[in-house]
């Protein structure tokens, strides 16, 4: 290839690059902080009750964009099997009406694939969810929800 065709090549490829369709690239949000405290109890070997109480900031942490307080119990079913119920109770701010109110319940069954150092398990949860109960037209219609969820997590195990 000649010098005068790769410049020539050079000058189309920059063309065509200026004429293409673009889309220009901006970050979608900023900084957000999300606290959690939890306190779980033990009720015996196999049972575990958990309250929690989260707060989620955005606009660089500066406003409160949700905060929920969640109970829930949990219970070792059989060996490598766990199933459990949960209530949050969602507060978030809303420009139309002051603020929004939701609450979501769910029941989960989980099962442990693996249980070495690398634990594989398979999780699955029938969800319900009202949000604006007494503020909208559909504040009391559900929306339901299967989700289904695969998790890794490395705990090296203790000699």
């Amino acid at each position: 290839m000649t010098s005068y065709s790769r410049s020539f090549a050079s000058l189309i490829f920059f063309v065509l690059a200026l004429l293409s369709p673009t889309v220009g690239q901006a970050q979608q949000e900023d900084m957000n902080v999300w606290t959690r405290l939890a306190v779980k109890y033990d009720i015996s070997t196999k049972t575990r009750l958990a309250v929690e109480e989260e707060f989620r900031f955005h606009e660089n942490a500066s406003k409160m964009k949700q905060s929920h307080t969640e109970i829930g119990l949990s219970h070792e079913l059989a060996p490598r099997w766990s199933g459990g119920a949960y209530y949050r109770f969602t507060y978030e701010p809303s420009n139309s009406r002051g603020y929004s109110l939701g609450h979501r319940a769910w029941l989960q069954l989980e099962y442990l694939l693996l249980d070495t150092d690398l634990e594989i398990s398979i999780r699955t949860r029938l969800q319900t969810s009202n949000e604006d109960y007494f503020s909208s037209e559909y504040g009391k219609v559900p929306e339901w929800y299967n989700r289904n969820k695969l998790g890794f997590a490395y705990k090296p195990k203790q000699a």
